[in-house]
């Protein structure tokens, strides 16, 4: 499987487990892996999500693909659930994410999470993201949660 075509691309892979993630893809060399991960082997990264070749039962590119969401199939999926469920540690890896779709996606599923008490230290992380980001409708969203857990 040549993964290295998705660099940089948005993409809908689907793992041999049959959960379906969507994002854009970030190629990690063998080398880089080898030395971050201990795997000598290259990768697909989503936000901090890697996928091996053996972890991918399809792959395919978004690039072309329109949407009320953009690329994407839903305002956020499969990978921000996850990572919402993992802990404010994965939340905060996913809201300093260098691409400002999956920033506000993380937001937008965040605005969706009926306990966001339960995420401790949101409200920094939040207050962070809004100073990090450049893009606007981050910075917005950041704020109207910030202001919900405040409440």
């Amino acid at each position: 499987m040549n993964i290295k075509k998705y660099d940089g691309k948005c993409v809908r892979l689907t793992d041999v487990e049959g959960n379906v993630f969507e994002g854009i893809a970030e190629y990690n060399s063998a080398d880089y892996c080898e030395h971050e991960y201990g795997r000598e082997q290259a990768c697909l990264q989503i936000v901090n999500f890697l996928f091996f070749p053996n972890d991918i039962r399809r792959i395919e590119s978004l690039e072309k693909r329109q949407t009320a969401f953009g690329h994407f199939s839903a305002p956020y999926g499969k990978l921000e659930v996850m990572n919402v469920t993992d802990g404010i540690d994965s939340v905060i890896e996913q809201l300093e994410c260098e691409e400002p779709v999956h920033v506000y996606r993380m937001l937008l599923c965040l605005e969706a999470y009926p306990h966001l008490d339960r995420l401790k230290g949101l409200d920094k992380a939040l207050r962070d993201s809004m100073i990090l980001t450049d893009d606007e409708r981050c910075r917005k969203k950041a704020g109207e949660l910030l202001k919900r857990i405040m409440n």
